[in-house]
């Protein structure tokens, strides 16, 4: 499995400044030597609940893991808590979708099959992530 954390400020220097950066973390299952490599493979954002005061942990690397244990690629977004005002958290989860985009030809990735989820307050950033792209 691939395995890496990247800082989504590294990568999209114009988010809101939070107090801390915003971790992305990919949890990328290896292809079979049986599978297509050309075949790209849907990805779950993952947005761990929390109320927007923590990021469970419980809700973050553990489901991930069962991801890709099946096969689908992951990534949890650390998205801000603690006295960061939406959308600071919508637009953080709107650049991990389009990091994801940018590199899916890497991580054998179908550019826009990504599916947002969430628990909880991640939830919330999940569902306003899906209904405010566009805007």
């Amino acid at each position: 499995m691939y395995h890496e954390r990247i800082y989504l400020e590294d990568y999209f220097p114009n988010l809101p400044k939070a107090q801390s950066k915003t971790s992305l973390t990919f949890y990328i299952p290896e292809l079979p030597d049986a599978v297509n490599y050309q075949a790209a493979r849907p990805c779950a954002v993952i947005c761990p609940g929390g109320g927007y005061s923590h990021v469970s942990r419980r809700e973050a690397e553990p489901v991930a893991l069962r991801l890709a244990g099946s096969g689908i690629p992951a990534a949890v977004v650390d998205y801000a808590c603690d006295g960061e005002h939406y959308p600071v958290q919508l637009l953080q989860v709107l650049a991990a979708v389009t990091h994801i985009r940018r590199c899916s030809s890497q991580f054998y990735i179908h550019p826009d099959r990504i599916a947002v989820m969430g628990f909880s307050a991640g939830g919330h950033a999940a569902c306003s992530a899906g209904l405010f792209w566009q805007a």
